[in-house]
């Protein structure tokens, strides 16, 4: 086992290779004696940058193990990566900050509270014998745990960022770190890229990685992190659910009435005038433009203000959208390159839009096949591609409003960041904070050309998922929520598959269908 792994990573840096010895194999053992002579620099893993150990649950980490084999030196070159609210939850009552401005801070304040709550209920926990009350204080751990995770943390977290990291130099960063042991106590994740071995969970493998110094990532297609690296991924097939569901899980957090924010960004750039620093080419943008690789800014803005108002005036957007005679107060559309469209009367399978000059709105009826009518379907997807464009868009506007920025500084000197950029030209837009948001998570997941109608590539583009809801509310509209999901577990692993060797490991891996494992034809085809 070992002599083939040794093998398969000395003559390839790139790829998807899976094994599937049976249970009791050695596979684990096999794996740990690799990675272990990798850090003693064994000149077969030469051209190998890091490696990463991947697995569903955290008890099969073999990460113990490991450190049992190491000297301590190379036990410093190792890191298990935790889902950030875990070492939170391990460390914040233990370490001591003297910074009275953070300590007096409500988000410190708050996370304080919650944790020391959290922290009670534990200790009630541990002496409980009642079965029933101990039932009902883990379901009360279970609450504090999620208010922690995805409320007073991230407000801390991002309480740091503001005071430490923003409109700060690369030097005045790493020296915060450095001088403050709490900060990588409480945030080792910060210091991910200097390890060379690190174990993870699926889940935290394809989560956003969070590191203090750039744009929070995924690990899975950022370059800096896994190219060149060696990717084990434990009982390989079983990690499509994991992947599927960070997938959807990611999706769901962000969603847009995608009808107001197009017609918002249409005004936008309509009407504003936007400012002479945000059109400004950049030297390293000005190089790239002038060989035919980049467009000019302003080109930017010149096309999508083209293709906004040509699709505001086509689909008549400047009407309400109303839903008429539909039976719940709810439609969905479901597209995955294929619509579908569910309403409670199955006969209606189609839900099309047109001007009602009598009552000065933009109907939506659902009916049976209409040739002549135009589909709401097309109108989405008509919206959605002036957005997606207009976002990959952004990103180039913000990347040379950074690189304007920085123009001329040495790195002793404050650095502007991407994060800042992007929401910089976001702002100038006047997008509420929700669309904001729903915009940089599109551009931080890389989601910019989403061709929906290229069917062949369905693995590749996700779906989307639109909502149709009516409310007493906005009785004179409906919202048109739509939820998007632009990658596949299928599409992921390409993404890794580009930038590293991955060596799939599974008694099952092999096994052909797509519902317990990943769609391996797909795979073969595309890779």
């Amino acid at each position: 086992m070992e002599k083939t792994l040794e093998k398969l990573i000395s003559n390839n840096n790139r790829g998807l290779f899976l094994l599937d010895p049976p249970t009791g194999f050695g596979k684990t053992t096999a794996v740990i004696d690799l990675i272990k002579r990798f850090l003693k620099g064994d000149p077969c893993f030469s051209g190998v940058k890091r490696m990463f150990f991947v697995t569903n649950l955290l008890t099969n980490l073999p990460y113990s193990d490991l450190l049992d084999l190491l000297t301590e030196e190379e036990k410093k070159q190792c890191f298990r990566a935790k889902a950030t609210v875990d070492y939170v939850l391990e460390h914040f009552l233990e370490v001591r900050i003297d910074d009275s401005e953070i300590v007096n801070s409500k988000e410190y304040q708050n996370l304080h509270r919650d944790i020391e709550s959290y922290q009670f209920i534990k200790d009630l926990l541990d002496g409980e014998k009642n079965s029933a009350r101990k039932t009902g204080h883990r379901n009360t751990l279970r609450i504090l745990k999620q208010k922690i995770s995805t409320d007073s943390e991230p407000a801390f977290r991002q309480f740091l960022k503001t005071k430490f990291i923003y409109n700060k130099s690369i030097q005045e960063r790493k020296n915060f770190i450095k001088e403050n042991g709490w900060f990588t106590y409480l945030y080792p994740i910060c210091d991910i890229e200097k390890y060379k071995v690190i174990f993870l969970s699926t889940k935290k493998f394809i989560s956003p990685i969070d590191t203090f110094r750039r744009v929070p990532f995924y690990a899975y297609c950022d370059d800096t992190l896994i190219k060149d690296s060696v990717v084990f991924i434990d009982e390989f097939d079983s990690t499509k659910q994991e992947f599927l569901n960070q997938i959807i899980e990611d999706g769901l957090k962000t969603h847009a009435d995608i009808v107001s924010l197009f017609l918002n960004i249409h005004y936008a750039l309509q009407n504003l005038t936007l400012p002479k620093k945000i059109l400004h080419t950049s030297e390293y943008h000005r190089e790239k433009v002038e060989k035919g690789e980049w467009y000019a800014t302003e080109q930017h803005f010149t096309y999508w203000r083209e293709q906004f108002e040509e699709k505001y005036k086509k689909h008549n957007i400047n009407y309400l959208i109303k839903s008429v005679d539909f039976e719940w107060n709810k439609a969905f559309l479901f597209d995955d390159g294929r619509y579908f469209t569910i309403i409670k009367d199955s006969s209606k399978k189609f839900i099309y839009a047109s001007v009602d000059q009598r009552e000065d709105i933009l109907s939506l009826r659902g009916q049976g096949y209409q040739s002549d009518k135009v589909l709401i379907n097309n109108i989405i997807r008509d919206l959605e591609y002036c957005i997606d464009g207009f976002t990959q868009a952004l990103f180039y506007v913000a990347n040379n409003f950074l690189y304007h920025k920085n123009e001329g500084k040495g790195r002793e000197e404050t650095q502007y960041t991407l994060e800042e950029a992007i929401y910089t030209v976001l702002d100038v837009l006047n997008l509420s904070e929700e669309e904001k948001t729903y915009l940089f998570t599109k551009i931080q997941t890389g989601d910019y050309s989403f061709k929906k109608a290229d069917k062949q590539d369905g693995m590749c583009k996700g779906f989307n998922f639109t909502e149709i809801e009516d409310s007493n509310y906005h009785d004179m509209k409906s919202v048109v929520h739509t939820y998007g999901f632009p990658t596949t577990p299928e599409d992921a692993i390409l993404k890794l598959t580009e930038r590293a060797l991955v060596v799939g490991i599974s008694a099952t891996a092999k096994v052909k269908t797509c519902i317990g494992n990943y769609d391996l034809k797909y795979l073969q085809n595309k890779a």
